[in-house]
């Protein structure tokens, strides 16, 4: 009977640790809820660079925890806009470098799963907001920058997208590159 009490003894020990386990696992991963109450707790008026690198730094963990679900439940609350308004042009340079890659990574990896219809649609939901100016060019100021987007997420994207994906994509980078005309020649870049 001893026996009998130990085993249940040690099996509730063990499911106790397994349950805390999940539960610290559950809030230690950012959500977009956590996110805003991050931002809106540490303000980054008033401060100097190295508070401000700081709470960019962790704002950029949050947003980089986040599935492509989450960041578009971010993106339509308006606070990932408000927050990167916040930033000054070198600090809009690191927080984009610090989470892009890893927004198109999930971007990509969402585009693998997606069925051929879905994937129709968001090209053309892409292409639409590309023609309306309301891409990556209203985040980022700096013409500079705007290409080193899209090269690096070019990039990203040949190395991990499936090859139909790229090949439904096709439409989506041929009005990147008509877009982006190199300021020196006035022609489009002949890489993205």
């Amino acid at each position: 009977m001893r026996i009998v009490w130990r085993c249940l003894f040690a099996l509730v020990v063990i499911w106790s640790l397994a349950a805390g386990a999940i539960v610290i696992v559950q809030r230690s991963r950012p959500t977009p809820q956590k996110f805003m109450s991050y931002v809106a707790e540490h303000p980054l008026e008033g401060l100097d660079a190295p508070h401000r690198a700081t709470i960019i730094d962790h704002a950029g963990r949050l947003l980089n925890g986040l599935n492509s679900e989450q960041r578009l439940e971010l993106k339509r609350s308006g606070v990932l806009r408000a927050f990167f308004t916040k930033l000054t042009s070198e600090e809009r340079r690191r927080f984009a470098n610090l989470t892009l890659p890893a927004g198109f990574r999930q971007m990509v990896k969402t585009l693998n799963k997606m069925d051929p219809e879905q994937r129709k649609k968001v090209v053309e939901r892409t292409l639409r907001d590309l023609r309306r100016q309301n891409a990556v060019a209203d985040e980022l100021s700096d013409e500079d920058d705007m290409r080193a987007v899209i090269s690096r997420g070019s990039s990203i994207f040949e190395e991990e997208a499936d090859p139909q994906v790229k090949l439904d994509f096709a439409p989506v980078l041929e009005e990147l590159r008509r877009t982006q005309k190199n300021p020196a020649t006035g022609t489009a870049p002949t890489k993205l």
